[in-house]
């Protein structure tokens, strides 16, 4: 029906068409030109998802998740092409609706009623579960202020819950995901507590969110915007700490949880700049778990555990320089020609390092970065030695060895 719609082409043409478009070959020549100028993005993209709706009828190569799934897709697109003129009164579930009438229509056609605090749902106890209520609440009723990004499942709101600041990840209702990934995934953050790691506060039903605390800036603000405040002392102990979360997360059994998305946006400073690494959409409500439940999602075999290696690398080397991740470990090679190489490269707003923990940061960071997957150093190695660097920079202090 949408191929005949947009081609107005008999059926004996559609299925012709509807292959073509649904290899790629589509030209703007196959529309009905008598309904007007066709905006060629929103006739490429109907035809697209009529043509996957046509193929999947002859066939079961697509699930009715998947098609659901195109199917709010391509509402959102002709929404933005056409600045909301087209479905101002579409009736059904989605469509132009706000963030807040899809999360309330949600929320209502679930029945969330009121609180929840530390409640036993499903043999999950002593999690914190908030209503409707409470995310409206803690974001001033979902206004435009508390939103503060979007992902690719979703709103990033800010607020205030129990007069403490959240960040609160909402899961778009019309993501296809199943109640018992999103248990899962709960059930999995709930378990991840650690000094280092962004603390998870609680969750709700409906609207699908996930709320933690949230310190108030970011590791890549401070560098860019006050590194001043950013003391060697201070920057080491980030390092270490860093590696005590990523520690932390590669011991969970059974399988180890890779962080995946290690950067210095992901790294957070509280008020006493301690160091909350916050845990990415893969290992969050981020992911809507198409293809298999949150445990298996986060098994080593599905992110690297080298990409991790390679990014505390990067992370370690852009604090010790205050220089941007381009190439940076190219630019750091050139340490190993001696200390003034290194002097020259190391961030001397932080202070005067200790030559020699500067040079332990710099070899450290490089060996990390290493292309040669048998050149990297192993994961094991990695944290065991920089968890240990705080107390090695109090050593070097204490002793007044050279400083740079």
């Amino acid at each position: 029906m949408i191929m005949r719609l947009v081609t107005g082409s008999s059926d004996a043409r559609t299925e012709r068409e509807a292959r073509g478009a649904y290899t790629g070959e589509w030209s703007m020549g196959n529309v009905d030109h008598t309904a007007g100028n066709w905006p060629f993005e929103l006739a490429k993209e109907l035809a697209c998802f009529g043509s996957r709706c046509y193929i999947s009828s002859k066939s079961s190569s697509c699930t009715v998740e998947e098609i659901l799934k195109d199917f709010w897709n391509i509402l959102d697109v002709i929404n933005n092409l056409t600045n909301n003129e087209v479905f101002t009164s579409f009736p059904f579930h989605g469509g132009c609706q706000t963030r807040k009438q899809r999360y309330r229509q949600s929320s209502e056609s679930q029945g969330s009623g009121s609180s929840i605090r530390k409640h036993t749902f499903n043999g999950m106890s002593s999690i914190a579960w908030f209503s409707y209520t409470d995310i409206e609440r803690a974001t001033n009723d979902l206004s435009e202020s508390s939103n503060i990004g979007l992902w690719r499942y979703g709103s990033l709101c800010k607020g205030y819950l129990d007069n403490s600041r959240v960040h609160i990840k909402i899961l778009d209702p019309r993501v296809v995901q199943g109640m018992d990934e999103f248990l899962e995934e709960v059930k999995v953050l709930n378990e991840l507590r650690h000094p280092n790691l962004v603390e998870y506060v609680g969750a709700c039903l409906e609207p699908r969110a996930v709320v933690y605390k949230y310190p108030s800036r970011n590791l890549e603000q401070c560098l860019d915007k006050s590194p001043r405040l950013l003391t060697w002392q201070i920057r080491t102990r980030i390092i270490s700490q860093i590696c005590s979360a990523l520690a932390f997360l590669y011991s969970k059994k059974p399988h180890p949880i890779i962080h995946g998305n290690l950067g210095l946006t992901f790294i957070l400073l509280d008020d006493n700049f301690n160091c909350k690494v916050l845990i990415p959409e893969g290992t969050a409500t981020s992911n809507p778990y198409p293809r298999g439940k949150f445990t298996e999602y986060i098994e080593a075999g599905n992110r690297r555990l080298g990409s991790d290696v390679f990014s505390l690398g990067v992370t370690i080397l852009r604090i010790l320089t205050g220089l941007s991740a381009a190439g940076i470990e190219r630019k750091m090679d050139d340490v190993y020609n001696g200390e003034e190489e290194l002097m020259r490269n190391v961030d001397r707003i932080a202070g005067n390092w200790p030559l020699q923990l500067a040079k332990e940061l710099a070899y450290f960071g490089l060996k990390c970065c290493y292309s040669s997957k048998s050149n990297r150093l192993h994961v094991e190695e990695s944290m065991k030695d920089l968890v240990n660097l705080n107390c090695d920079q109090q050593l070097h202090k204490q002793k007044g060895v050279p400083i740079l």
